[in-house]
């Protein structure tokens, strides 16, 4: 939790668990999933890659989805 949010985010959750008397670390999370939702921020996911460098060192070229537009209207648009 303190490398995904930090000694600040973490810090405030802790004290708050505490002050409510609530210890599991699954209240922290839900603490912190609160406080990133009233500053409008997606949660954080956690990616579990393989130790497989064909995964790893894979590398996506992102397309300008303006193209996919063309893909989608008819002759008749």
């Amino acid at each position: 939790m303190l490398d995904e949010y930090g000694t600040d985010e973490l810090t405030m959750a802790v004290n708050t668990a505490l002050e409510r008397g609530t210890f599991a670390t699954s209240s922290l999370a839900h603490l912190l999933d609160v406080e990133r939702r009233k500053k409008n921020l997606k949660p954080l996911v956690p990616l579990a890659l393989p130790n497989d460098p064909r995964v790893r060192e894979l590398r996506i070229t992102p397309h300008k989805l303006e193209n996919y537009d063309d893909l989608s209207k008819n002759d008749n648009d």
